[in-house]
């Protein structure tokens, strides 16, 4: 979504810019060669541009503003649902209604693609009819001149000037219709641009050395989106290297919002956060995250391939060490039905992928710099209980290699899957008797927005 935003905002200022630039020279042109062509040429030309500047910036403006703000909400609703359907799945699916709720989900996206295609043809209508304008304006103009005698130099001149500045001014109209949808998007950057650090990071001359974060403990620890706001029981734990703790609980327990909390990408309500013995105030939240890999529900991935894309977490990997890391997340799979290989492409969004897949690729990405803690959160949905054996099986064996620690979010423990690793397993439990809400753009299922 904030890449989106960037994006939208960047190409949003350019698009207005340059075209603008373009009128303002072309219409400078046009009126100049028309001023030698004769008053009533100069007069048409002027009404000409008048005239379409009005067609462009009148109702067809207040309509495009009202349909921008449509299409955002529309796009805000599907991201979230999108979220809370990945979230609830296996609930829907026990109860049978996890395709109503898919269908619904995509009936909203058609929704989303019907709006996105109105407010596009609405664009093309008023540079259609902004460039008809002007050859007409050209025509009339033309004519004009020639009844003032004008010379065909001049005529031809300001003919082309007119076309010039209608083109340019039918591309400057077409920008200025989608300035509401860039100013949402300038007002979200600038609101996430603004905001307060989640994380208060200790000053680096004051920062303890973190030789190594496990083994990991809480001590009371609660978490949440606000400070002062839990929205979970206490929990007291200790994981060593080399075991796995299982969490699990009802939706909206806070499940993903405590695995960014380990993260140290929130910080915790109350309680206290151990690495290593060490509390996690007194480290470099960077210095913590470095030996961390977390693959989430819903993963962000970049435009590139997926060299690329697995190299972000380690630059220098070598393609065996990439191919390994996806043989244990079972993204080989996907590898071996391509004949790319690593140099598939993935498109933007990873639209090219499936969910699924997605989740896989982003454990691989995880597992690549071998680090001492992994967070996974629902790395089995929508696996049948064999992929998931499989991919817990490999998961435990690599556990036992490195000695690292797993946290793994699941609404289906299975002690079974994790032999030979010490096991642990949580229910998280809502405050009881106290208003639990998010804040604004947070989904309550405790997922990504």
């Amino acid at each position: 979504v904030v890449l989106d935003d960037v994006r939208h905002v960047e190409a949003g200022l350019l698009r207005i810019a340059l075209p603008g630039i373009a009128t303002l020279a072309g219409s400078l042109a046009a009126l100049g060669f028309a001023a030698f062509a004769g008053i009533l040429a100069l007069l048409t030309v002027a009404l000409g541009l008048g005239a379409a500047l009005a067609l462009g910036t009148g109702p067809g403006l207040r309509q495009q503003r009202r349909a921008d703000a449509q299409q955002a909400a529309i796009a805000d609703r599907l991201r979230r649902d999108a979220a809370e359907l990945v979230e609830n799945r296996i609930e829907l699916e026990a109860l049978g209604r996890f395709t109503d709720h898919a269908a619904r989900w995509g009936e909203l996206a058609v929704e989303a693609e019907t709006a996105g295609l109105a407010a596009r043809r609405r664009g093309h209508v008023i540079a259609a009819s902004t460039s008809a304008l002007g050859g007409l304006t050209a025509l009339i103009a033309v004519l004009a001149g020639l009844a003032d005698g004008a010379g065909i130099a001049i005529l031809a001149g300001m003919a082309l000037a007119v076309l010039a500045a209608h083109q340019g001014l039918a591309l400057f109209l077409a920008a200025l219709a989608n300035l509401p949808a860039t100013r949402i998007a300038l007002s979200r950057v600038q609101t996430r641009l603004e905001a307060s650090a989640v994380i208060k990071d200790v000053d680096p001359a004051a920062a303890q050395p973190v030789t190594d974060i496990l083994p990991l403990r809480l001590d009371g620890l609660t978490v949440g989106f606000e400070p002062g706001h839990p929205i979970t029981e206490p929990v007291s734990l200790e994981l060593q290297s080399g075991a796995v703790l299982e969490v699990t609980g009802p939706s909206g327990t806070g499940k993903t919002t405590l695995l960014e909390t380990l993260a140290r990408l929130r910080e915790p309500v109350s309680g206290i956060l151990l690495f290593g013995g060490i509390k996690a105030q007194a480290c470099r939240a960077a210095a913590i995250r470095q030996s961390i890999g977390i693959a989430p529900q819903i993963p962000d991935v970049l435009p590139g391939d997926l060299r690329e894309t697995l190299r972000l977490a380690k630059p220098d990997a070598s393609d065996a060490e990439l191919m390994s890391a996806c043989q244990i997340a079972g993204f080989d799979v996907r590898l071996e039905a391509d004949g790319t290989g690593l140099e598939q492409a993935v498109e933007e969004g990873g639209a090219n992928f499936s969910g699924g897949e997605l989740r896989r690729l982003s454990l691989a990405r995880a597992l690549l710099r071998q680090p001492r803690l992994v967070l996974l959160d629902e790395p089995f949905a929508g696996l049948d209980a064999a992929m998931a054996g499989g991919l817990a099986g490999r998961l435990a064996e690599w556990v036992g290699k490195t000695g690292s620690a797993l946290v793994v979010v699941t609404h289906s423990p299975d002690r079974s899957r994790w032999p030979g690793l010490s096991y642990q397993q949580i229910e998280l439990q809502p405050l009881v008797g106290r208003e639990r809400t998010a804040p604004a753009g947070m989904p309550e299922t405790g997922g990504r927005p």
